[in-house]
């Protein structure tokens, strides 16, 4: 059996402090989504899930969904990345 660990990158906030979405900062010639992605992608995870929200988020191979709720807080990001973790098609 084997075993595979999803990687969830929270990236529905609209960084009021910041100025901008953090998803969207770039650094380095790449958005802080990208890395985020890269990041977990280095570490083995299949699927990656983005939850997005003040700004879409696309990105090649992942799963991008949506918190409509997402003005209520990270809790409610982690709920939709867990739903869309459940119902992500599963691999035989």
């Amino acid at each position: 059996m084997t075993i595979r660990v999803a990687g969830i990158l929270l990236a529905a906030g609209d960084g009021s402090r910041l100025g901008q979405p953090k998803a969207t900062v770039e650094l380095a010639g790449s958005t802080l989504a990208e890395r985020g992605v890269a990041l977990l992608r280095d570490g083995g995870t299949d699927p990656v899930i983005v939850v997005t929200g003040a700004v879409p988020v696309e990105l090649p191979g992942v799963v991008s969904v949506h918190n409509p709720d997402w003005v209520t807080g990270m809790g409610s990001s982690l709920v939709t990345g867990l739903r869309a973790l459940r119902e992500a098609p599963r691999p035989r």
